[in-house]
């Protein structure tokens, strides 16, 4: 079996998980949110979108 070779390694320091409820489905509501964190140096190395609270 060939060994599987590592393109990088991150290393989180101080990894912070944010949960956004009930945001509008708007274009431009995700760039408003990433504009605001990157004001304040904060990089985001992770996303993950999930279905409505409502479950449809």
């Amino acid at each position: 079996m060939q060994k599987i070779k590592a393109g990088g390694i991150i290393k989180n320091i101080n990894p912070v998980k944010i949960n956004l409820k009930s945001l509008p489905n708007n274009p431009g509501v995700a760039s408003t949110i990433f504009k605001a964190l990157g004001k304040h140096d904060i990089n985001v190395e992770f996303t993950k979108e999930n279905q409505a609270l409502s479950g449809k």
